[in-house]
């Protein structure tokens, strides 16, 4: 395994602020580190035998074995992703950016590469974190279960007002650990620069995880979709007030 501080892609074309951690086809199964988790029910022994299937959709969380602090997200849809690429080079460059003013945020640092091509992304990596569908059942309050969601919307606003629109938003997206919260998931496609139409989509679905929070709780208070931030802030705390009435 090979780790440089810059990208050069199959056309010549280098991306300075990402970096590559290369490795042949034999070092992928002793490289990876502790599995994590899968987005995908099925359990395999991905990279480990050529017989498996490469094309099956998702992707395998690792910890890294080189950088304690690192995760590994390996792309299940290698041999697609191969030929016709998932272009994260661009994505974590335009992000990597504009990383030094987003504080509430940790961007993938780098790309993963198999003899050559992109099989996945070098990210941060958050010990002893769960994703907010899952801390869901540790949840002690209303007013708790409010603050977490706050901040969820700041960091969605900072992003937003660093011209970074998250489309991918959900409860599995964001990573809790107590009071802090992480988003995660960065995915070229579901993440738009520079382009103002698409808080529309992004507020969509912060709609939905308000849906999620009524159901969590057994409400049945209906919201509109927000049309900015200051309205979805309100939004909570017009449902704060109620759930605790």
């Amino acid at each position: 395994m090979i780790i440089k501080d810059s990208y050069t892609d199959k056309n010549g074309t280098s991306y300075k602020n990402v970096r590559e951690v290369m490795f042949t086809k034999e070092e992928v199964v002793y490289n990876l580190g502790e599995y994590i988790t899968q987005t995908s029910r099925e359990v395999s022994d991905f990279f480990k035998d050529d017989s498996m299937d490469f094309n099956t959709d998702g992707f395998y969380i690792y910890k890294s074995l080189y950088d304690e602090n690192k995760g590994l997200r390996v792309y299940r849809r290698f041999n697609e992703y191969q030929f016709n690429g998932d272009r994260d080079e661009i994505l974590i460059s335009k992000l990597q950016e504009k990383q030094a003013k987003i504080k509430l945020t940790e961007f993938p640092t780098g790309v993963l590469t198999r003899e050559g091509y992109i099989f996945g992304q070098e990210m941060p990596f958050y010990e002893n974190y769960e994703t907010l569908f899952n801390f869901k059942d540790n949840i002690e309050s209303v007013s708790q279960l409010v603050e977490i969601y706050k901040k969820c919307l700041k960091i969605l606003e900072e992003l937003y007002k660093n011209d970074i629109y998250y489309t991918d938003v959900h409860s599995k997206n964001f990573m809790v650990n107590n009071d802090d919260i992480k988003l995660i998931d960065f995915e070229y496609g579901r993440v738009k620069f520079d382009d103002p139409s698409y808080i529309d989509v992004v507020f969509y679905r912060v709609k939905n995880m308000f849906d999620f929070i009524n159901s969590l709780l057994g409400s049945n208070v209906k919201y509109d979709c927000p049309v900015n931030f200051e309205e979805a802030y309100e939004n909570l705390d017009v449902m704060k007030k109620r759930l605790l009435k």
